[in-house]
C-alpha cells in the first residue's frame, strides 16, 4: 500500500498546528529575539561574501537554478557542483558512489559550505521502478524495503551532519509525484526540523535559496539582514498561513514575515464551529489574540498587520452565552467581528497599518460544505471589510480576492482542495502582485497615520 502523499501546501499547514511561524528562520520555532541591527545606515564597504551552496544529487537542473539566484548585486552565489547522475540517491550499493554525507565532507574540506541542496529526480525513479517491479516474493519485498530504509538513512545522515555544522538544507525533486523515492523525500522533510518542504520547480528552488541566504545575513554583502525589509505580522486561519509563506518567499528580501494565526480559528472568539447545520459542533480551542499578540508586537515590532479571514468565517459559529447558530450576515456574527477588529486596533495602539484581505469564493471540498459556499455569506463578510476601511484611517482593504479568482480561471487550478492556494502558483502570484500591494498599502496608511498625528499634535 503506498504511503500517503503530502503536497508542499499540506506540509506547510502541518507547521501551522505548532503555533507561531517565523519565516525569517530556517526551522519552525517560537519567536527568537530579533538580531541586533547595525546602528549605522552607511552602505557596507567591500565586496560581498559569497554564499557557498553545495548541490548534491543527480538532478542537473538544480545547478543552473541555484546559480541564477545571484542578483548581480549584494547576493553572490558560489555553487559547489556535485551532481552525479550515475549515483542515484535511492540506493547505497552503487559501486564507486560515496555516501551523501561523505560527498558533503569532501566539499567542506575545500572550504566553508553555507547551504546544501539535495537534488533528485528521474534518475532515482529509473533506479527504483524496475527494482520495485521485480519484487515477486516475500523475501524480495523485505530486501527491497531494506534498501529503501538504507537510502533514507543515508540522506538522514547528510541532514544531521549539515544541521550540526549549521548548514541549511533544501530538498529539490523533479521526480514523479507520489513515487516511492518522492515519498521518502517528503517523509525526510517532515522529520527534519530544519527543512520546510520539498520544492519542485526551479523557481521554488531559487526562492528557497534566497531565503537561506537572507537567514544567513547575506542579503547585503554579509552584513546583518537589511533593515529596509518591511516587517509584516500575519493573522488569520490556515489560508493566512499559505499567504504568509508566499509573501515571505516571493518578496526576495523585501518583507520579513511572522505568522501568528491559528488553523481553523476565526477572527472573533467563539465557543464552537461547524461546517453545516447537519454536522456536530467542534469545540474551539483558539488562543485569544489579546493574550497571543502583545509579546510578539513587542519583540517583532511589525510595521504592518495583515488579517486574512478564511473559510472558517463562512461556517456556523456559536458564541459564549448564545446557543443559537450564527452565520455571516447575522447581526451577532458581524458584531463579534467588529469587536475583534477593534481589539486588534487597540493592541497596536492605533499605530500600525492594518490590512484586511477580502475573501475569495471557495469551493465545496474537504474543508468546506455547500452551505459555506453560499454567496450571501461571502458578500456579508466583504461588505463588512469595506465598512472597516471607510470607518478607520488605520484599516484598509487588501485586494486579495479579485487577483486570486482571475488567476484561477478554472476551479481547482490554483486551489486543489477548493480552499488553500497551492504553494507554487501562489508564490508566483505573490511575487508579481501581492508583495507590491502590501508595501504600497502599508506605506499609504502609515503616511495617513503620521499626517493625522502631526495635525493633532
Amino acid at each position: 500500500i503506498p504511503q500517503p502523499g503530502h503536497t508542499p501546501t499540506e506540509q506547510l499547514l502541518s507547521r501551522g498546528d505548532a503555533g507561531v511561524v517565523d519565516f525569517r528562520m530556517a526551522e519552525p520555532a517560537t519567536l527568537r529575539p530579533e538580531p541586533q541591527r547595525a546602528q549605522s545606515t552607511s552602505p557596507v564597504v567591500g565586496p560581498p561574501v559569497p554564499f557557498r551552496i553545495a548541490v548534491i544529487g543527480s538532478e542537473p537542473t538544480a545547478v543552473a537554478a541555484v546559480a541564477a539566484t545571484a542578483d548581480g548585486g549584494d547576493l553572490v552565489i558560489e555553487v559547489l557542483d556535485d551532481i552525479r547522475p550515475e549515483c542515484p540517491l535511492s540506493t547505497t550499493v552503487t559501486v564507486g558512489c560515496p555516501t551523501p554525507a561523505d560527498r558533503l565532507r569532501t566539499l567542506q574540506a575545500r572550504g566553508a559550505v553555507d547551504a546544501v541542496v539535495i537534488a533528485v529526480g528521474p534518475v532515482e525513479d529509473a533506479d527504483l521502478e524496475p527494482r520495485s517491479a521485480a519484487v515477486d516474493s516475500g523475501s524480495a519485498l523485505v530486501d527491497f524495503g531494506a534498501s529503501q530504509v538504507a537510502a533514507s538513512s543515508a540522506l538522514e545522515a547528510l541532514v544531521a551532519d549539515a544541521w550540526n555544522a549549521d548548514i541549511g538544507v533544501v530538498l529539490y525533486s523533479t521526480g514523479k509525484r507520489f513515487a516511492a523515492f518522492d515519498q521518502q523525500l517528503v517523509e525526510l522533510a517532515f522529520a527534519a526540523p530544519s527543512i520546510r518542504s520539498v520544492v519542485r520547480t526551479e523557481t521554488e528552488l531559487a526562492s528557497a535559496v534566497r531565503l537561506r541566504a537572507r537567514a544567513d545575513g547575506r542579503s547585503n554583502g554579509g552584513g546583518p539582514v537589511d533593515d529596509r525589509a518591511l516587517r509584516v505580522l500575519v493573522v488569520g486561519d490556515s489560508t493566512s498561513l499559505t499567504l504568509a509563506m508566499a509573501l515571505s518567499d516571493g518578496s526576495d528580501g523585501r518583507l520579513d514575515v511572522l505568522w501568528a494565526g491559528a488553523n481553523g480559528c476565526p477572527l472573533a472568539a467563539v465557543e464552537a464551529t461547524r461546517t453545516s447545520s447537519d454536522d456536530e459542533w467542534t469545540t474551539a480551542s483558539c488562543e485569544p489574540y489579546e493574550t497571543k499578540l502583545p509579546p510578539l508586537l513587542a519583540s517583532f515590532a511589525p510595521q504592518a498587520l495583515l488579517v486574512v479571514s478564511g473559510p472558517i468565517e463562512l461556517a456556523e459559529h456559536r458564541f459564549a452565552g448564545d446557543p443559537t447558530a450564527r452565520v455571516a450576515g447575522d447581526a451577532a456574527f458581524l458584531g463579534a467581528r467588529d469587536a475583534a477588529i477593534e481589539s486588534l486596533a487597540e493592541l497596536t495602539h492605533g499605530d500600525v497599518p492594518i490590512l484586511v484581505a477580502d475573501m475569495p469564493a471557495i469551493h465545496t471540498g474537504l474543508f468546506s460544505s455547500r452551505e459555506m459556499t453560499r454567496p450571501a455569506r461571502l458578500d456579508a463578510l466583504n461588505d463588512q471589510i469595506d465598512t472597516w476601511d471607510r470607518g478607520s484611517s488605520q484599516i484598509t482593504r487588501f485586494a486579495y480576492r479579485d487577483t486570486l479568482e482571475l488567476a484561477e480561471s478554472t476551479p481547482g487550478v490554483l486551489r486543489s482542495d477548493g480552499v488553500h492556494p497551492d504553494a507554487g502558483p501562489l508564490q508566483e502570484l505573490t511575487r508579481s502582485v501581492y508583495v507590491d500591494r502590501v508595501v504600497e498599502l502599508s506605506g499609504r496608511v502609515r503616511a495617513e497615520l503620521d499626517a493625522a498625528k502631526a495635525l493633532s499634535g
